[in-house]
């Protein structure tokens, strides 16, 4: 499991011992990886980048 944030100022932090790493991170995920998207003003944002990554995975957003 990985924290994704586009931040460079949230990067490295650590979230419950996990470190906020780069969406650069994504371009190497493979299909069987999933990516989850909390409610929030930017959720669909996120989605579009995902799709324009070409992100392999799935997409689950949480409403």
């Amino acid at each position: 499991m990985s924290y994704i944030d586009k931040d460079p100022r949230k990067q490295g932090l650590t979230i419950l011992g996990q470190a906020v790493a780069s969406p650069e991170l994504l371009k190497r995920a493979t299909k069987d990886e999933a990516v989850v998207i909390g409610v929030g003003p930017s959720s669909e944002a996120m989605q579009r980048i995902l799709v324009e990554m070409d992100f392999m995975g799935e997409i689950v957003t949480l409403y």
